[in-house]
């Protein structure tokens, strides 16, 4: 690191003390223009890791505000959970979307060891527009009401949950082993039990506190997928790779969702103006 991007660093650390591991985690998980963000070291990521569900909360907090400022100016709600939902693509850049559609192209190449990179890259893409497809519609099917607590917490469980499966995964401080286009900022270094203990609260208090009982329901089984999907990855694999948990992030994403559609279904239709 350059002389200036050091006292850039810590010049932030200064003026932000405690909440400077927010700004590393928010850097982490999107592409807000977080000042300082671009001077963060190494050894910032583990002291990150427990503001995650907090990064995750403000993202799924402007994902909500998205919905509800398109509701007001009389969209009908389909129109405007698929405008929240792109604003969350956008503002993640796609970080999770990537680490699917690489999962993907790499299991094409286990299964068919003559396709060629075209095969591979329209599996990835396939796998990607089905799993934005279906979060789509997993929104669409719960009550309008219930949007503003079911944006917030599947963001947060999902990626807690990623963050938790590094971490029992020993990838904490592992070197990368994907290409530039997946990014490595789930697995943020070993943290302490400390942090660990305190992102778990968050999340629970942001799930139970966001969407009561059912919000409990969808993180737990958001977080639950994560773990799930890990344990079959490193069956099949024989380990767990940083594309498949920033990957699993989507599909976490997609069940806490879901889970909120069967509890808080909708009844009216999101093509019907409110």
């Amino acid at each position: 690191m350059s002389l200036s991007m050091q006292d850039a660093r810590t010049r932030w650390m200064t003026r932000l003390g405690p909440l400077y591991p927010g700004l590393v985690a928010l850097g982490c998980l999107t592409r807000l223009p977080a000042p300082g963000s671009s001077s963060t070291m190494p050894e910032d990521l583990p002291r990150g890791g427990a503001w995650v569900p907090v990064a995750a909360a403000l993202l799924g907090a402007l994902m909500a505000g998205v919905a509800i400022g398109a509701a007001s100016l009389g969209l009908v709600p389909a129109v405007a959970g698929a405008l929240a939902l792109t604003v969350g693509a956008a503002l993640t850049g796609g970080l999770h979307e990537a680490g699917l559609a690489y999962v993907a192209e790499r299991m094409v190449s286990r299964t068919s060891a003559s396709a060629d990179e075209r095969e591979r890259r329209t599996a990835g893409t396939l796998a990607v527009l089905a799993t934005v497809a279906l979060r789509a519609l997993a929104l669409l099917g719960c009550g309008v009401a219930v949007w503003p607590a079911a944006l917030v917490v599947a963001p947060v469980a999902a990626r807690w949950g990623a963050v938790l499966l590094a971490q029992l995964g020993h990838l904490a401080g592992a070197p990368a082993d994907q290409p530039d286009r997946v990014r490595a900022t789930l697995v943020l270094g070993p943290m302490s039990s400390l942090g660990l203990i305190a992102g778990s609260l968050v999340t629970a208090v942001v799930a139970v506190g966001m969407g009561g009982s059912v919000g409990l329901a969808a993180a737990v089984a958001g977080m639950l997928t994560c773990g799930l999907g890990g344990r079959v990855a490193h069956r099949l694999a024989g380990r767990l790779s940083r594309p498949v948990v920033t990957a699993l992030v989507v599909v976490a994403e997609l069940v806490a969702l879901l889970v909120f559609a069967s509890l808080h279904p909708a009844q009216v239709s999101p093509w019907l103006a409110p």
